[in-house]
């Protein structure tokens, strides 16, 4: 995993838990899709990820569904 993507997926971990710490979002919540019950998900990756992290919008999802990604694998390592 590059450094970026790490970055990124630590910045969304700390929004959520302050979003955890707020109640807004349960604890027990296991992945990324999983928070959309709660709140709007896609929020955290526009508010931490740049627009101009990638060069065009095609490559901007894809760099935040990597990153989602991440988010789902340390949420679910919460619950183990």
């Amino acid at each position: 995993m590059s450094t970026q993507i790490s970055d990124y997926a630590d910045a969304i971990m700390a929004e959520i838990d302050k979003d955890i710490a707020a109640g807004q979002v349960p604890s027990t919540v296991a992945s990324f899709s999983e928070l959309h019950a709660y709140v709007d998900a896609n929020d955290y990756a526009s508010q931490v990820i740049p627009q101009d992290a990638a060069p065009s919008w095609d490559a901007w999802m894809e760099l935040a569904n990597t990153v989602e990604a991440e988010v789902t694998e340390r949420l679910r390592a919460r619950q183990s």
